[in-house]
């Protein structure tokens, strides 16, 4: 029983966000009708308007977790833990962003022909950023608000009944599956897993924030374009991505000795 209320919970979080987001892209639908324009005029307008409409959403949906929480007799601030790293922390986190990023870009090279839904996905996120408020909501404000979400609210719910392991687990799967495209889902369960990790050895998401907007810029303006040029040696930024995210990861588990599970509590 205890479970299932985790479980429904944590669907009511995810619930909340997509709500306000299908709510807000309606009413913009509505408007661009009564504009009269035309089906792809239409399509670019949403598309050009999406960041106004993502940030909306993100930040009517904290002032509800917010909320929620409270009336739990719980605090969102709490759960996310904004404590402060060090610069050494950041620095090797943003470096393991990094690595990261050069590894999936490379495997991603290889793939996609086997994901043909992932290049509309691609190209509806690019089309989403044709403003500053537009890269901003991808780049910046997504990254923090998935982070409090994810690594704050979700892994806090889960990690209340089981072993922290297996809650770092299940919430990056759960951020996988949040994304609903096949690609996305496999990539973004592997990048939620290791956000948790960077979280939990951290203590707060102060950490996993900072990767987590390293990795959507270096994923969405450097190594895409960087892998496609190399052609046939895509291969080597996923060797020199594996290399360098070793190093850093060895690195950054040594600075971080310590468990900082507890401050999640």
């Amino acid at each position: 029983m205890k479970h299932i209320k985790t479980a429904a919970r944590i669907l009511l979080y995810l619930l909340i966000y997509y709500a306000f987001q299908i709510l807000f892209f309606a009413i913009l639908g509505v408007n661009a009708m009564l504009k009269g324009l035309n089906s792809n005029e239409m399509g670019n307008y949403v598309y050009e308007n999406s960041g106004i409409i993502l940030i909306l959403s993100m930040i009517i949906s904290l002032i509800i977790y917010f909320l929620m929480l409270r009336k739990k007799k719980s605090n969102i601030f709490d759960r996310c833990n904004f404590r402060n790293i060090g610069i050494k922390n950041v620095i090797l986190i943003i470096v393991i962003g990094i690595a990261f990023s050069m590894i999936l870009s490379g495997i991603v090279e290889y793939v996609i022909k086997f994901f043909p839904s992932y290049n509309e996905t691609s190209k509806m996120i690019s089309m989403s950023m044709t403003s500053i408020l537009g890269i901003l909501a991808v780049l910046m404000f997504a990254p923090i608000f998935e982070e409090i979400l994810f690594r704050g609210i979700v892994l806090s719910e889960i990690k209340m009944n089981i072993n922290i392991t297996a809650a770092v687990i299940i919430q990056g799967v759960l951020f996988g599956l949040y994304h609903m495209n096949m690609l996305q889902s496999l990539y973004a369960s592997v990048l939620g897993i290791l956000l948790g990790f960077l979280c939990v050895k951290t203590g707060g998401v102060v950490g996993s924030i900072v990767a987590h907007i390293t990795f959507n810029i270096c994923g969405t303006f450097i190594f895409p374009y960087l892998v496609e040029l190399s052609g046939k040696f895509a291969f080597l930024y996923i060797i020199a991505g594996t290399v360098i995210f070793i190093v850093s990861a060895y690195n950054f588990v040594r600075l971080n000795k310590k468990d900082h599970s507890i401050s999640l509590e």
